[in-house]
């Protein structure tokens, strides 16, 4: 993590993202970002946008194409196109995530594993959303990685090769 409830906006640490209008108006966007992630490679600085949420916020591409859900990847391109200028390597897009907050309740009979329960337990709390397609970038969020993440909305199947995974 790099920052957390990182403002983007005019008293903050980004500036607003800001739009013209064909009439000449500017709206101008600001927001507080959750959490901020970083990882540095040769090829550059790879960043992951993680909004925690209360409920269960779902996450669909297609409300991302029509401009229904736009809250992660505003955040994103608040952050990217603002990199640090000073920067060397490029600023490259990872992942951006929403990370539900929650205290699950788990049903099960009273012959339930307390690995079973900790197994329902993440995926009840496994974060949703859009990840790069990199295998090497997806093992270091998750250095546990073995066939579906338990964290992330990503599967490695045998060979690093990336699964389809079915929570996005």
């Amino acid at each position: 993590p790099i920052g957390y409830e990182v403002k983007f906006g005019d008293d903050g640490q980004y500036p607003p993202i800001r739009i013209e209008l064909p009439t000449g108006d500017i709206i101008s966007l600001t927001g507080r970002i959750d959490r901020i992630d970083a990882y540095q490679t040769q090829e550059g600085t790879y960043l992951r946008i993680v909004d925690y949420k209360s409920g269960n916020k779902a996450f669909k591409l297609s409300d991302i194409y029509y401009g229904m859900q736009i809250q992660l990847i505003t955040y994103l391109d608040a952050i990217w196109n603002n990199a640090d200028s000073n920067m060397t390597k490029p600023v490259l897009p990872g992942g951006m995530l929403y990370f539900r907050i929650d205290d699950p309740i788990v049903k099960g009979s009273s012959r339930i594993t307390e690995e079973d329960v900790e197994r329902a337990i993440m995926k009840q709390l496994k974060m949703r959303g859009l990840l790069l397609a990199d295998v090497k970038l997806i093992k270091e969020m998750d250095r546990q990685i073995d066939g579906d993440s338990m964290i992330l909305p990503a599967r490695i199947n045998n060979g690093d090769v990336l699964g389809r995974s079915l929570a996005a």
